[in-house]
């Protein structure tokens, strides 16, 4: 399955959030199974996300909890972080339909971030 980069992050949010959740057993294989594919990508995302802001950071701000970047390289920073939220990663991540999951209580922004791996009796 084709995905965003930055859908990847939505879908690790709701994957979490599913995590915590008494499931079937089968049901809970996917999850782990997607989780793990997910972190992964997340992984490689990360390490670049990371060598864009060392490459613009304001070496000469100190920022409390984070960095700063650049006033006259945020533009071309943020074009590029686009970019890279923007590429399609392929990976194979199981199908979790909307029945298997029961009568867990979830919430509404969760199911937003599962879109992409949800399915239910009307579409695959």
């Amino acid at each position: 399955m084709k995905i965003k980069v930055a859908d990847l992050y939505d879908l690790s949010l709701g994957l979490n959030d599913l995590a915590d959740k008494e499931l079937p057993i089968s049901t809970s294989l996917k999850i782990e199974q997607n989780q793990k594919r997910v972190s992964e990508e997340l992984v490689s995302t990360d390490k670049i996300r990371q060598k864009l802001i060392e490459k613009y950071k304001d070496n000469d701000v100190k920022v409390e909890n984070g960095v700063k970047i650049k006033d006259d390289k945020l533009d071309i920073f943020q074009e590029e972080v686009q970019e890279l939220m923007d590429q399609d990663v392929e990976l194979d991540l199981k199908k979790i339909d909307l029945k298997d999951l029961g009568e867990i209580s979830i919430k509404p922004r969760s199911l937003t971030f599962l879109k992409t791996i949800l399915k239910t009796d009307n579409a695959e």
